[in-house]
Parts: C-alpha cells; structure tokens; sequence
C-alpha cells in the first residue's frame, strides 16, 4: 500500500494546524485513518492541545481521584490486527488526559445547561469568568496544593454560568457553586479556606478538654490533622453562634492511614467520617464547624459527582433549595442514587447508553432543616457505638 502523504507533514507543520482546531477537532482527526492517527499520537502535539484547554495553567498539576487514575488507558493502537497496549501511568500521557478534559466538560456543560434552562435559580445574564488561571494559582499556591483537576475546569469554564439570585437576606441564601461573595477574591477564599480545616479548628481551641479527646488514639489524631480541605461552597455562618458548614474537596492523599483507625471518630468533640477519608484526594465532604464540635462527612466520589447530586435536586424542586425549603438538606447530605453504570461520573462510560440522569439521586429527604439550626448534641451519625 502506498503511504500517504500525510505521514510526510512534519511536527511543526502538525502544531500550526492544531492551533486552528478544538481539541475535540483533533482527537476526531486521529480516529479518521491510520495515515492520520500514526501522527496524531505524538505527545509534543498533545501537550499542546492539553494547554489549549487550560492555558497558563500548571501541567504537572493534574490531580485526580484514586479510583479515576487506577482505570486503564490506551497507549496505542496498531491498526493492524495487533493486540492495544495500555499505559501504566496514563496521567503521563497528553492524549488521554486530553481525553479525561474534554469527559469532563461534557458532563459539567451538559448539567450547567440543565440547571440554566429548567431552573429559575441563575441570573439570565452570564457574568464575566472572576475564576481565571492567576486567581486559581493563588487558591492552590495558599492551600499548598493543586486542586483537583475537574474543580479547575468547573471554576475555569463554568462557575460564572450559574451565579444564584440570592435573596436579601443573605443567610436565607441559595447555595452557589464556586462563585458568590466567598469567590470574589482570593483573600475571601483563604478565609474560607482557613474556616473548615481542622487544624483551624484546633488552633482556635488550645484549650479543648481532654475528655473530647480520650477516645481518640495519638496516631488517629495525627491522622486527621494531615486533612487539607479546599472549600467550594459555603451552605451557612452564623458568627454569633460560632456555626459554619460548607462543602469541600479533599486535597490530602490520605493513603497511610494508622492501623487502628475506626470507621468513625466519635467523641464529644468530633464527629468524622474517616472510614472515608482514607485514599480520598479529590472527594467532597460537608463540613460543620461549631464552638463545641467538629463534623466531616462524605458526600460524592468528586465534585463532579457532586454537581450531579446538586443537578438533580434543583431539577426535582424546580429550583436550587433555600433555606428553610424543602429539600435544602438534600444539597449537603449523602443521596443514594442507582450504582449503574459506574461509581463514579468521571470513569470512562458506556458508548450511547448514558446520560448525567443515570447520576441523579433516587431519594430525596425534602428535609427543610438547615445543618446549622442543630444541636451538636443531638446530631446522629449511623455506625457510631
């Protein structure tokens, strides 16, 4: 067979091209023939077209979830009856993490589009991007961390897409997602940043009773003070009360949990999840902070299995829950939802046969109770003795 004279175009020729296409452009280009894909495997080109997604931005800050970084990626595929080889570390390849980006934005555009076409929730007019890639640096160069990759895309191309119609009273407010007051500049959100870690939470309180402690073993306390949350969403505050609750991804990897840790950590001065926080980089949890207590608990795999869960209640309601309306729990409380077709949303999908619905709850609470109105006394935590 004849080569064609496509394998002659030489690279810098190939990175002038790519400039005038989408990433989505390209990977279709590579699937056209094997005169095409031989070419479009490059890793120089795909870098290139991986910075076009987020450029300015960092490219040894690519952080994922654990579950998403184990799944198996193609290398290469030899068009000629060959078996694939897969990439043992595919986060080193451009392609497929090109892949990974453009997974992402599908799924976090088709759930803005929902939200801004079947709620009343949003302004009509989309505001002008305040995430750009300087003031995302500075949330991770603060946090001493990058965040997790599908987080920067949402702030990057999507946060100013949904900013909520907040009501006067601003601790009546609708829950927004990286954006609001909390967003408007990094020195905002270092503050939050610094609300709902618990080595804030230790420091404001060098005089915690022991007795809080006591069922708390040295090596699990020095366990939980690694945790580096990175906020996304403020649910309440009330300074009188010393209260505060939000939502936050995890930043710390979390893989060297001491060998007596508990599924919980329940005292009176705790209550954590840990069974949960273990290998959990990338996952969300609600966070409560009050003057007496402590309180981390799972959410969803990532923030964009979250943004799922927050879809699907603003479509149930008809709007995002405010407080004191039904449902407003249902934002910051764990919804089961059908395990079918994957854990996660992130993970590679079925061809043709799912759509971000498949991601939905499939239980509501319609609880109107707010977090912040409880009594740390009387929270509940299920599994605790």
């Amino acid at each position: 067979m004849t080569e064609s004279k496509v394998s002659y175009i030489p690279l810098e020729i190939w990175l002038i091209i790519i400039k005038y296409l989408q990433p989505q452009d390209v990977l279709n280009s590579a699937s056209t023939c094997r005169d095409w894909y031989k070419p479009l495997t490059n890793q120089i080109l795909w870098q290139e077209v991986y910075k076009a997604i987020l450029p300015e931005y960092a490219t040894d800050h690519f952080c994922i979830t654990d579950m998403v970084k184990n799944v198996k990626r193609l290398d290469i595929n030899l068009l000629d009856g060959s078996e694939p080889t897969y990439l043992h570390c595919w986060p080193e390849s451009f392609k497929q993490r090109t892949v990974y980006l453009q997974h992402i934005i599908h799924v976090q555009s088709k759930a803005v589009k929902a939200l801004r076409e079947n709620t009343q929730t949003f302004e009509k007019d989309i505001k002008a991007p305040i995430l750009d890639m300087v003031r995302i640096k500075e949330m991770e160069d603060s946090a001493k961390s990058a965040l997790p990759i599908d987080l920067v895309i949402f702030m990057y191309y999507f946060a100013h897409h949904l900013p909520v119609i907040q009501p006067e009273t601003m601790e009546e407010g609708i829950l927004p997602l990286a954006s609001g007051e909390q967003f408007e500049t990094t020195y905002d959100w270092l503050k939050l940043y610094d609300k709902f870690n618990v080595r804030r939470y230790m420091r404001s309180r060098p005089r915690t009773p022991a007795y809080r402690l006591q069922k708390v073993s040295p090596a699990t306390m020095k366990y939980m003070l690694q945790f580096n949350f990175a906020p996304f969403a403020q649910v309440d505050e009330y300074e009188c009360d010393d209260v505060r609750a939000g939502l936050s991804v995890m930043l710390s990897k979390n893989n060297e949990p001491p060998a007596d840790l508990p599924p919980y950590a329940a005292t009176e001065g705790y209550e954590i999840n840990l069974e949960k926080t273990v290998n959990s980089i990338g996952k969300v949890f609600f966070i409560y902070s009050q003057y007496c207590g402590y309180m981390v608990q799972y959410l969803a795999e990532s923030f964009t299995d979250y943004l799922m869960q927050y879809t699907g209640t603003a479509l149930k309601y008809g709007e995002v829950p405010q407080y004191e309306e039904a449902g407003v729990a249902d934002l910051h409380v764990d919804l089961p939802r059908d395990q079918s077709p994957r854990t996660s949303i992130l993970l590679p999908q079925p061809i043709d046969c799912w759509d971000i619905s498949s991601y939905f709850p499939t239980y509501f609470t319609q609880e109107h109770n707010t977090i912040s109105h409880f009594s740390w006394k009387k929270l509940h935590f299920k599994n605790v003795e």
